[in-house]
């Protein structure tokens, strides 16, 4: 019931080869309406990623801007790999080789906390190497897409477990906009905070108010 990965993401990334120019990387983020596209050999194998930012390097830091800067140690003090993008002409040249990336097995909620901790929009999905998909943050939203009918059924699934709670319970709930109100009683105290942790990791839950005693 907790999401992975493979429930949400694209599964057919767009990719580009390592020789593949500038303005035609250009033309895949805005023709596809995307922010970063991977690098990828002909057998599938992630070598990096092309970002707007990455892209954005060429007229920021171009020739002709810097001739206009009036102090020449904006240009010198960047870092050498903002200096190798922004005179780049192919992917390799201009990618960024050093990737963060998720794994079609874990689950959403971990891999949710690292894009907010990169900023960063979207994570290559690999196994074993190999490109097989992209999750993005509209992605990692989508188990919260869901009726409270949905939720319901699925939180009853998870108390009705009696191999995670085999001393069992009278915990009883409701759930509203995806909030999920605990009530009832339990046999002990750890039970308390195991049954409540359950069910927040059921998809769609937005908070748990814990009322159980």
């Amino acid at each position: 019931m907790r999401a992975i990965v493979g429930d949400v993401m694209s599964t057919e990334p767009i990719t580009i080869r390592p020789d593949t120019p500038f303005k035609e990387i250009v033309d895949v983020l805005i023709r596809h309406g995307i922010g970063g596209v991977p690098v990828t050999t002909s057998d599938g194998r992630l070598l990096g990623v092309v970002t707007e930012g990455d892209l954005l390097t060429k007229p920021a830091f171009s020739t002709r801007t810097r001739r206009a800067r009036t102090k020449l140690q904006g240009w010198m003090g960047l870092r050498r790999d903002a200096r190798r993008k922004a005179t780049g002409l192919t992917a390799r040249e201009i990618m960024t080789a050093q990737v963060v990336t998720a794994a079609p097995y874990e689950y959403l909620d971990d891999v949710a906390l690292r894009l907010v901790e990169h900023r960063i929009g979207r994570l290559p999905v690999v196994e074993d190497g190999r490109l097989v998909g992209i999750v993005t943050r509209k992605d990692a939203l989508r188990p919260f897409d869901r009726s409270d009918d949905d939720i319901a059924a699925d939180v009853q699934a998870a108390l009705d477990d009696r191999v995670t709670f085999e001393y069992g319970h009278d915990a009883r709930f409701s759930v509203k906009e995806g909030v999920v109100e605990l009530t009832g009683t339990v046999p002990a105290p750890d039970y308390v905070n195991a049954l409540a942790d359950t069910v927040a990791h059921v998809s769609g839950v937005v908070h748990v108010d814990n009322g159980l005693t």
